[in-house]
């Protein structure tokens, strides 16, 4: 009979949860609430209204260095415990930041303030949203070729 090593097995069978979304919220605001970010297969940023309705939805494509990086991301956060809540988002309507994961687990932060755990998967958001709605490439994401800029106007 052929031994697998317990620690193979045990890192064979680690959760390994996919980045569903990753979403910026403004509470008191009047137009462009909620600018979220779709991540799998490919980006799209979906812009909504106080009332969730989408106003816009920009699709695009992952770069191979966009594909890495997220890829990274979802790494660095498979062996990474992550609270529920992270400081006080969106207190004062300083903003706030949501990450959603495939198993179900969701996690939020001020906005501009990612912990150090969620830096990465802040950072993939602010560019590939911002590729997104302003129908410029960058290293990450390459927008749609139908793409048509969006003015979003939300708090810093």
């Amino acid at each position: 009979m052929r031994r697998v090593p317990l620690l193979l097995l045990l890192a064979a069978c680690a959760p390994s949860a996919e980045i569903t979304s990753i979403a910026s919220w403004f509470g008191q605001c009047a137009g462009a609430c909620r600018v979220e970010l779709a991540v799998h297969p490919d980006p799209v940023v979906r812009i909504r209204d106080p009332g969730d309705r989408v106003l816009l939805e920009a699709p695009g494509r992952w770069t191979p260095a966009g594909e890495a990086e997220r890829d990274q991301v979802e790494a660095d956060l498979a062996d990474t415990p992550l609270q529920d809540v992270y400081g006080c988002p969106d207190c004062a309507d300083g903003g706030g930041m949501e990450l959603a994961l495939s198993d179900g687990a969701v996690t939020r932060w001020e906005y501009a303030r990612p912990p150090d755990e969620l830096a990465g998967a802040d950072a993939l958001f602010h560019d590939a949203a911002d590729a997104l709605q302003t129908c410029v490439a960058s290293d990450l994401v390459a927008p749609d070729d139908a793409c048509a800029p969006v003015t979003v106007t939300s708090p810093p």
